[in-house]
């Protein structure tokens, strides 16, 4: 879905989400993971892992625990 002005759509997300981010993260702003329960209409947490833009390959088993947490609520 192609959105040009993201404030002018009317159909929000209905599947719970979780947001991961890092507090070291050199090109991905927080802001994202801040507004995004506007666009909501499910159960959405945002979770900040102490790492860098490498997630994954940092904090591999605190990332797979979050997945599972989320998995376990569906």
């Amino acid at each position: 879905m192609l959105i040009v002005d993201p404030r002018e759509t009317t159909r929000k997300i209905t599947t719970p989400t979780t947001h991961v981010s890092s507090t070291r993260d050199p090109f991905i702003a927080t802001k994202s993971a801040a507004l995004t329960p506007d666009y909501m209409a499910a159960p959405f947490t945002h979770e900040i892992l102490d790492a860098t833009h490498w997630i994954p390959e940092e904090r591999p088993a605190e990332l797979a625990a979050l997945i599972a947490a989320r998995a376990a609520t569906a």
